[in-house]
């Protein structure tokens, strides 16, 4: 899995989130902490968006039927059966790059 660049750091402060679309992809990256992460911004349920949800700490809750979600394993943390693609997520020099499959990259 390739990584690709998604913005400069200084787009993402901290307690930070932002919306970017990918390769067809929907992610959505969080500022957490020390901590960078990055999930599908799609709620399994209904398909809200995650970055437009509340986020605290390291989880996000998606603002249609507040299903919640880890930013970090992507795992629900009030409906176990569920979760949401998580990226890694790497910072070089001012970039932040998104490991994504290779089925979703561009050619």
């Amino acid at each position: 899995m390739p990584f690709v660049r998604a913005f400069k750091i200084t787009d993402l402060p901290p307690g930070g989130k932002k919306i970017i679309e990918k390769n067809g992809l929907e992610i959505a990256l969080f500022s957490s902490g020390q901590n960078i992460c990055a999930v599908s911004n799609i709620c399994p349920h209904y398909g809200g968006s995650l970055g437009e949800g509340v986020f605290t700490g390291e989880t996000v809750v998606c603002p249609l039927h507040f299903w919640e979600f880890s930013v970090v394993t992507g795992r629900s943390t009030n409906q176990p059966a569920y979760r949401i693609e998580s990226y890694p997520v790497k910072v070089e020099k001012e970039w932040i790059w998104i490991n994504l499959p290779e089925e979703d990259l561009e050619e």
